[in-house]
């Protein structure tokens, strides 16, 4: 709650306030010190806190402060979490903020992004590879060789290369949804 400020020139006497001892004054500041210290928002009775809970930021949406298409959240130091209870707020923030932003909420908090980064690597290193032979002047015998140099260099084997060459072929045919393992899940 914050403070009323009255006019310059209304007397606090005349509305019917009463001008807070040193004392009392004193004690705000004390209270509020204590509750910011613990993180409180404050107490509901002298022996029951009332923890400050996660904050979403509220920053209008052309803040320049506000990243276009994230969140930010701020998180009290003290604040304990269930499991899994802190990546669903972050998912449930993410997917309210995408709503926002005009982005299908689906398509929000996916966790395929380190299979993107392999498919991105084998996909860079067989671009690089075949460049170097234009046309259709590939040697006999090249693809198997290129499967083993991309499985060496990412550390995987080739089969494993194999099945995500397999699926960046789907993704970039339009069939993005029959990768089993990149389904959206809702």
């Amino acid at each position: 709650m914050r403070p009323v400020r009255l006019p310059p020139n209304v007397a606090p006497e005349s509305v019917g306030c009463v001008l807070a001892t040193l004392e009392t004054a004193e004690f705000g500041r004390a209270l509020v010190a204590f509750l910011t210290k613990w993180n409180l928002t404050d107490l509901r009775a002298w022996d029951l806190p009332d923890p400050q809970g996660i904050l979403m930021a509220d920053l209008p949406p052309n803040a320049p402060a506000r990243p276009f298409g994230s969140i930010t959240m701020s998180i009290p130091a003290g604040r304990f979490f269930q499991a899994g209870e802190l990546d669903r707020m972050v998912a449930d923030g993410q997917r309210a903020r995408a709503r926002e932003t005009g982005v299908d909420p689906r398509y929000v908090a996916l966790r395929h992004h380190e299979q993107y980064g392999t498919m991105l690597d084998v996909l860079h290193l067989e671009r690089s590879i075949l460049s170097r032979f234009p046309g259709e002047g590939r040697p006999v015998g090249v693809m198997t060789v290129m499967v083993e140099a991309i499985a060496r260099a990412l550390g995987l084997g080739p089969d494993r290369v194999t099945r995500i060459r397999k699926n960046i072929a789907l993704c970039l045919s339009g069939k993005h949804e029959s990768v089993k393992s990149l389904r959206v899940k809702t």
